[in-house]
């Protein structure tokens, strides 16, 4: 091969096209930097010569974080050294066939629930994404030691390898498909591989998995992620093991363990988080799994900990803590335990919707004194906010429909091919909606929590993939779905707290194009609200029912304002002090005026 001069991105990329993961290949070159004693390599580096200085270590077998062998693709371990199948099969942890079509062993639990990922295996996988120090010739595999990336450097908590923090840009470009990063994503990322407790405040749609996921790939260990719904679980894990990155490879090691996941599948994610540096990166729990004393997410998180090789603590959806942790999902409000018992391990918590009372008491459930904290604006211009007036009177063009419901399917109409969500406050109405768009020629499917796991799988698939318009759902739906294109979100009934309304509405729009919230708004509905949060709160204290009640008082007030721009209304409720335009007034529906910004 010609002697060209490259940069860094091409060196890796170079070696990437020899069969090597972009992780290995990455480390390969930090490790090349730092034998010849610059950060910044001369232009007349050669491609030749870093390719050769890869297989010469391959062969001293010294290139490891901590003493792991670096792995690298069947492809490129068989045209340097011809390793047989069992070999590599060893040496990575997964079966990766080279050929089309084989199937693999991934650890993805979606498998259980979705047999259809089965058909995407991984092919490679980054199974060393971490940076590694370079070690003298040895015989010998060496045991684990701490490194600089699971233990605070000796330049002090908040020092960091500079190289690690440089390839951020690499690595955000290579394997998430980013030219660069969204304010504040990078900062965070820093924080985090700096091992420190941060808290995140970002609105729907501003990329906060990133923050975590990227530094996960980054480090030595196992990152553990604690997730609300096995819905948000299978969606984030397939997503990440289906990930296709720039140079061709497929799949970051993220599992989850669950109750919904196998047997089978259980002991293979066990025998990898107890070998000497995992595979697994990412690991999804939920907080009832991650408290259960004595099981067997617990035992596997306590090795790791007593390895140095836990990371850190994910709390994704983290106002739930606050929110759910009171009341009916105990285990979230005890995630502050995890402070005293793995000592020494950091936490993020981030999340779209908290009000300051909601962040003060997340900081303190989760027993977070000094994080790094992060807080955007909730200001999303591209949203446009609107009530409407809502009617039960009979469309007189169609005595099927309610006025209501014929406005909804003439807004629908008018906008074909646009994906929507309507927000519903049961599950007979989410039915009964579902069921009068179908007969007006909509395409639309409901879902709720009643429906088996398989039937809102098979809608939320539907939806995603564009094969059903619109998704009419109860609050069951929406949490960590990801779907760009959304350009509309309709409340048929008014929504309970104006926090879960505005995540809600924030469902739309996700791309940053222009899309559309709208509340329909009847009298009626406050007092239907009202009884159905008196008859679920019986076993509950005073407290949580007056805190429900001045929850639906809010959003009654934000429905009925007439003078007031709604988006200043939102943002004031979340203590977000963003400059916005003077509003202007929208038409007149039924005798009341409805302000919108600009």
């Amino acid at each position: 091969m010609a002697s060209n001069a490259r940069d860094k991105p091409e060196l890796v990329q170079l070696a990437v096209s020899r069969g090597y993961t972009f992780g290995v290949a990455l480390a390969y070159f930090n490790i090349y930097a730092k034998t010849f004693g610059t950060r910044d390599l001369p232009a007349s580096i050669n491609g030749s010569d870093f390719l050769q200085f890869i297989s010469d270590s391959e062969q001293d077998s010294t290139a490891g974080c901590g003493g792991a062998t670096l792995s690298t693709s069947r492809a490129g371990r068989q045209q340097l050294h011809g390793d047989s199948d069992a070999d590599l099969t060893q040496a990575n942890g997964f079966s990766r066939p080279h050929a089309q079509g084989h199937q693999t062993d991934s650890f993805s639990a979606t498998q259980d629930v979705r047999q259809s990922s089965q058909a995407r295996a991984p092919q490679s996988s980054l199974t060393n994404f971490f940076q590694p120090d370079r070690q003298g010739p040895s015989s010998t595999r060496p045991q684990p030691s701490r490194t600089a990336a699971c233990q605070p450097s000796s330049r002090g908590e908040d020092s960091v390898h500079d190289d690690q923090l440089d390839d951020l840009d690499l690595a955000n470009l290579r394997v998430f498909g980013n030219r660069s990063f969204r304010h504040p994503q990078k900062p965070i990322c820093q924080s985090v591989l700096r091992k420190r407790d941060c808290f995140v405040l970002m609105p729907t749609g501003g990329g906060k998995s990133l923050c975590y996921q990227l530094p996960a790939i980054l480090s030595r260990g196992v990152t553990v992620v604690v997730s609300p719904l096995l819905s948000l679980i299978q969606d984030q894990v397939e997503s990440l093991v289906n990930l296709e990155m720039s140079d061709g490879l497929v799949g970051i090691p993220a599992t989850c363990l669950t109750s919904t996941t196998s047997t089978s599948m259980i002991r293979n994610i066990l025998d990898d988080l107890y070998r000497e540096v995992p595979t697994i990166k990412l690991l999804y729990v939920t907080p009832e799994g991650l408290a259960a004393e004595g099981g067997r997410t617990h035992d596997a998180i306590q090795s790791l900990h007593s390895r140095r090789l836990l990371e850190r603590f994910v709390i994704d959806e983290a106002h739930c803590v606050s929110t759910w942790g009171h009341d009916f999902r105990p285990d979230y409000k005890n995630l502050g335990r995890l402070r005293s018992k793995y000592v020494g391990v950091p936490m993020i918590a981030l999340t779209a919707t908290a009000t300051n009372a909601v962040r003060a008491d997340i900081l303190k459930c989760l027993k977070l004194k000094n994080p790094d904290r992060f807080v955007t604006s909730f200001n999303r211009p591209n949203l446009h906010f609107e009530v409407r007036l809502k009617s039960t009177a009979k469309c007189r063009e169609d005595l099927r429909l309610t006025v209501t419901l014929k406005e909804i399917v003439d807004y629908i109409h008018s906008r074909p091919g646009d994906a929507g969500i309507v927000y519903c406050l049961s599950r007979d109405d989410c039915e009964g909606v579902a069921r009068s768009l179908c007969d007006a020629e909509v395409s639309a499917a409901y879902y709720h929590a009643g429906m088996t796991a398989n039937q809102r799988a098979t809608v939320q698939q539907d939806w995603q993939s564009g094969k059903v318009q619109v998704c009419v759902a109860t609050i069951a739906f929406g949490m960590g779905i990801d779907k760009a294109n959304v350009r509309w979100v309709i409340h048929f009934c008014m929504p309970k707290s104006l926090e879960g309304y505005f995540q809600e509405a924030g469902r739309a729009g996700r791309d940053g194009e222009d899309a559309h919230c709208i509340l329909y708004y009847g009298g009626q509905d406050f007092s239907r609200l009202i009884n159905m949060l008196r008859m679920k709160k019986k076993g509950s204290n005073r407290q949580t029912k007056e805190n429900a009640r001045n929850l639906a008082d809010q959003v009654k007030a934000y429905c009925e304002e007439v003078v007031q721009c709604r988006r200043r209304m939102l943002l004031s409720h979340f203590d977000d002090r963003t400059d916005l335009p003077a509003a202007t007034q929208r038409e007149e529906r039924g005798g009341a005026r409805f302000p919108q910004c600009c």
